[in-house]
């Protein structure tokens, strides 16, 4: 059954021109297979993935840009099936809030340390 699927995706590939084939390629190694550990849709052989490849070709053929294919797979299967996803004020908490722990750690200790140290000197 998978391989008549496969055949079908390649026969249809052939039915869009250069640019759009070209397109496509750059289409489906954007995305990840929902059901394959971080493999792309364009290599994935699972079901989904030649369902969502199916899609990406009619969607092509009928002359929708990139960005109505992003939204379209977005809005069906959520953020994540992105393999870089849109920058967030969300992902940049996750990188900033780090660092500046790690400032106010670093501070904190050598205030304290400096103490111990003026303490220990004392005696």
């Amino acid at each position: 059954m998978s391989r008549i699927i496969m055949i079908m995706l390649i026969g249809s590939l052939f039915a869009l021109g250069p640019s759009e084939q070209q397109r496509y390629m750059q289409i489906v190694q954007k995305y990840r297979c929902v059901v394959c550990q971080g493999q792309a849709i364009g290599d994935s052989s699972s079901k989904i993935a030649n369902t969502m490849k199916q899609q990406i070709q009619t969607m092509l053929a009928n002359g929708q840009t990139d960005s109505e294919i992003d939204t379209y797979l977005v809005d069906r299967f959520g953020e994540q099936i992105r393999f870089s996803p849109k920058p967030s004020l969300l992902h940049s908490l996750l990188w900033v809030i780090p660092v500046i722990l790690g400032l106010l750690m670093t501070i904190f200790i050598r205030r304290n340390f400096r103490v111990f140290i003026s303490h220990f000197s004392d005696v």
